[in-house]
């Protein structure tokens, strides 16, 4: 039994410095540090036993994320319906239909601009001269006619020539995908 009480008292003192916490101490060469008593380098001096610095993380309650739920494992693996070259050609096909429909989309948005600006510009029709206005259109809306007929003539270019030619050098187009 005494010897029983002996490694008890024992295991107490060695455990204690571990339960105290931190400690600040300075290194030989001035440097001041942080550790728990039992880390405190060989020839440092301890400065404050149970040292708590302000705005310490120790302090109050920390609250940790739950952990993420682990996915369940499948219990057998799925067999792909399509071979992996199919479903590249599908989505080739996917990608050259979106792009098609973006051309379309510009070149309605810059039909419907132009017509806006020339409707707004009335006389557009008449201009004889680059540098003659035709009455009621200001040289601000003239300049946007001009600007929506560039962005027109430039859509039109690129939905029925442009995306065709960029269909015909690409590998992975078929003229069929964009139609």
């Amino acid at each position: 039994m005494r010897n029983f009480l002996a490694i008890l008292a024992l295991s107490l003192v060695i455990g204690l410095p571990a339960l105290a916490g931190m400690v600040k101490y300075r290194t030989q060469d001035g440097k001041t540090g942080y550790a728990s008593p039992d880390r405190v380098p060989a020839g440092a001096v301890v400065l404050s036993q149970d040292y708590e610095p302000v705005g310490s993380l120790t302090k109050g309650n920390l609250h940790y994320a739950p952990k993420p739920a682990r996915a369940a494992t499948p219990t057998r693996v799925a067999t792909p319906d399509k071979s992996a070259e199919e479903r590249r050609q599908e989505l080739a096909r996917d990608r050259w239909a979106r792009r098609a429909e973006k051309a379309n989309k510009e070149l309605a948005d810059a039909e419907r601009d132009h017509e806006r600006w020339r409707i707004r510009c009335r006389g557009e029709v008449e201009r004889r001269s680059l540098y003659e206005r035709p009455a009621g259109c200001s040289s601000y809306e003239q300049g946007q006619l001009d600007t929506a007929e560039k962005k027109l003539e430039e859509a039109r270019a690129w939905a029925e020539d442009g995306l065709y030619d960029s269909c015909r050098k690409a590998s992975d187009c078929l003229p069929g995908y964009i139609r």
